[in-house]
């Protein structure tokens, strides 16, 4: 588990624990997930939805 934040400006818009996992099947649908994606970053994203849309972010 990572412990997740994310602020836009000074407003902390987004704080959970995610799972740090290497396939989406490892979180239930509609969970967050870290992963590494396909250029080798670190990418934070909800399995089968949008973590921005979700967060406006």
């Amino acid at each position: 588990m990572i412990e997740a934040h994310i602020f836009n400006n000074k407003t902390d818009v987004y704080r959970n624990e995610v799972l740090y996992g290497a396939i989406f099947s490892a979180v239930n649908v509609g969970s967050p997930i870290i992963y590494m994606n396909s250029v080798y970053r670190m990418a934070l994203a909800i399995d089968r939805g949008s973590l921005a849309n979700a967060y406006s972010i």
